[in-house]
């Protein structure tokens, strides 16, 4: 009788040997991801771009010595956990430029967002290193574009970026996928080649909207008012896009907003309004149906001409943004303030005026 079978029953020999197996496999698999996964850096255009997780930084000083680091894109965004102060404190140190652009994986990338990671990959001193959390998904996602921008390779090919040499293995939530999934799907309904850079900058500069974010909206170009009344403007929106708006959603706030020359020029239009806000009808807008709006919009109190815009603002309950900000065009008024009749308030208000 074998040695092995007068101390163990074959059951526990097998129970063991499992044991041993998921043990060993468990090792080993740590230890490749602390040599290779922790960090997950990548040369992907020789002497140019770098791809990597959230360094250290320790790993910011030896990458800069290395590889002679110019910029750093932070693809997580402003951050008030220590990873963020960290990295800023190590590449100011050393000279080397942070540029934060906030993606996550959860949605389809913000128009302004991908506007501005085009921007920078076409002007940022380069070598370039780019990176998220793990190095996976959004460093991937950036990386397919770096590839097509500095590398000249074709859209096909910068797709490998995706791919599990970077440790990308599918996502469960395809979010932020979902933009190179709408450009190959704007490729096939044209019929033609997903092609490289040009054709995809094209695209996602003047044909690209995130989710149901492509509306048209039309109001009236002048409008006037007496001071001190409000005048109603009928605002038509219709969607555009390929899915339903979700206004029935109750999680989810539609309101019509209204912005100022001054908000869009020095605040950002997405983040100001004024005066009150009109809410959709609960009821969802199809792909091609339109749903008009009556929008009460008070005379403020003085006789300048204002020139206003029109816009519609999404709250879902963590963030707000408008379809404006995601590239949709505003439509411009011209509003009127008229005085009151009365003398007596026609000269206050010319005075005020004064």
């Amino acid at each position: 009788m074998p040695l092995k079978s007068r101390f163990l029953p074959k059951h526990l020999l097998a129970r063991t040997a499992v044991v041993v197996l998921v043990i060993a496999v468990a090792g080993a698999t740590w230890a490749l991801y602390t040599r290779y996964g922790r960090v997950n850096l990548h040369e992907i255009i020789p002497g140019q771009v770098y791809r990597s997780a959230q360094p250290s930084p320790a790993d910011l000083t030896g990458w800069i010595g290395r590889y002679d680091l110019k910029t750093v894109v932070n693809l997580r965004g402003v951050s008030t956990k220590p990873f963020y102060e960290d990295e800023k404190k190590a590449l100011d140190a050393a000279g080397v430029k942070m540029i934060d652009i906030s993606l996550t994986s959860a949605r389809m990338v913000e128009i302004f967002k991908l506007k501005r990671l085009i921007e920078v990959l076409e002007t940022a001193e380069r070598p370039i290193l780019l990176h998220c959390r793990d190095g996976i998904e959004r460093t991937g996602v950036a990386s397919v574009l770096a590839m097509m921008a500095i590398g000249s390779k074709d859209y096909a090919s910068a797709r490998d970026q995706l791919s599990l040499k970077y440790l990308y293995g599918g996502s469960m939530n395809r979010g932020l996928m979902e933009m190179l999934v709408e450009y190959e799907r704007y490729c096939a309904g044209k019929g033609i080649e997903t092609a490289g850079w040009k054709q995809f900058r094209h695209w996602a500069v003047n044909e690209y909207y995130p989710c149901y974010f492509r509306i048209d909206m039309t109001a009236p170009g002048k409008v006037s008012a007496r001071l001190g009344e409000s005048v109603k403007i009928p605002v038509t929106i219709t969607n555009r896009s390929g899915r339903a708006i979700p206004a029935s959603d109750e999680r989810l706030k539609f309101e019509v907003v209204t912005t100022t020359e001054h908000a869009r020029t020095v605040g950002g239009h997405w983040s100001y309004r004024t005066g009150p806000t009109t809410s959709l009808p609960r009821e969802d807008i199809g792909p091609g149906q339109s749903v008009v709006v009556s929008h009460a919009l008070p005379a403020w109190d003085n006789l300048k001409r204002r020139i206003l815009y029109f816009d519609l603002r999404v709250d879902n309950g963590k963030e707000v943004t408008t379809f404006g900000h995601e590239g949709c065009p505003t439509p411009r008024c011209e509003m009127t303030v008229l005085p009151r009749n009365s003398q007596a308030d026609a000269k206050a208000i010319g005075d005020r005026a004064r």
